[in-house]
């Protein structure tokens, strides 16, 4: 019985992704890396200069 519900279950939420999830739009995505670059943007202008570092500075410190 239990085998039954977890196939039944699982081949439900299958469904449901499968129909729900559908692939972003170009322009979708360059306005989440738009935001996300603003956002990063902006926790670096509130750094301090003395510690700001660029991204490789930081990786191979």
């Amino acid at each position: 019985m239990g085998q039954y519900i977890n196939e039944d279950v699982r081949s439900l939420v299958q469904t449901q992704l499968t129909q729900s999830q559908l692939p972003a739009a170009p322009i979708d995505i360059q306005n989440q890396i738009d935001h996300l670059t603003k956002m990063v943007e902006g926790i670096a202008e509130r750094m301090p200069e003395k510690g700001k570092k660029s991204f490789w500075q930081r990786l191979f410190n």
